[in-house]
């Protein structure tokens, strides 16, 4: 059964100072990156509490299956839906503007490219297109990428008359950028959704 609202993260507990809105041409060092991102894991971690397993009481089983990585979570189309709120709630918690491509639209663009490649060669074309203009339309929007050279050759691959091998390759290798980059983020949904979990087999032991 399809969950139909994600639990709600507060926004006080991921707003951090110095948080950066990376834009593309803009080559940020992995390790400067993640100084900036310290902060908020540790109040992320603060706030769901000590990462050691939380007691299992006997009873009913578990209304939120546990996702054991980020490939079983995207194989989900729930726990994918779950996920995608919980990036979109960080954004709007780190006052993200809304035409920027944030946390969520990294996923999004994982989804498509993965749609991309599974569909028929009648339709890559179009998809392409629409890739193209979503995520690489000029330098400085659309997706993030550490890797500017990567960014410039996918946005000229979405914009050939045709699609090429060469081309899906280059959206392959920023789809695998992305997922990299949301890997941080994935271990910190997990800890919400367990503690959840664990908060709704003690409710339903009650009852």
């Amino acid at each position: 059964m399809l969950v139909q609202n994600s639990p709600n993260l507060p926004a006080d507990s991921m707003i951090h100072r110095g948080f950066n809105n990376k834009k593309m041409g803009q080559g940020i060092s992995k390790k400067k990156e993640k100084q900036k991102r310290e902060p908020l894991m540790t109040q992320m971690k603060n706030k769901t509490g000590d990462s050691s397993p939380s007691p299992r009481p006997q009873g009913r089983s578990s209304p939120y299956p546990p996702p054991r990585g980020l490939h079983s979570t995207l194989g989900s189309p729930t726990t994918t839906k779950e996920f995608l709120t919980f990036l979109n709630q960080m954004d709007q918690a780190t006052m993200m503007e809304k035409e920027d491509c944030g946390r969520a639209g990294s996923l999004e663009f994982v989804l498509e490219v993965r749609h991309l490649e599974s569909s028929p060669e009648t339709k890559k074309e179009s998809i392409m297109k629409q890739i193209g203009e979503k995520y690489f339309r000029q330098p400085g929007e659309g997706l993030v990428l550490e890797n500017n050279e990567l960014w410039t050759r996918c946005a000229d691959s979405c914009s050939e008359v045709r699609v090429t091998k060469q081309g899906v390759e280059n959206l392959r290798k920023a789809h695998d950028h992305c997922l990299a980059e949301l890997d941080e983020m994935h271990l910190l949904f997990l800890q919400q959704r367990r503690d959840q979990s664990c908060v709704a087999q003690i409710i339903s032991c009650l009852l």
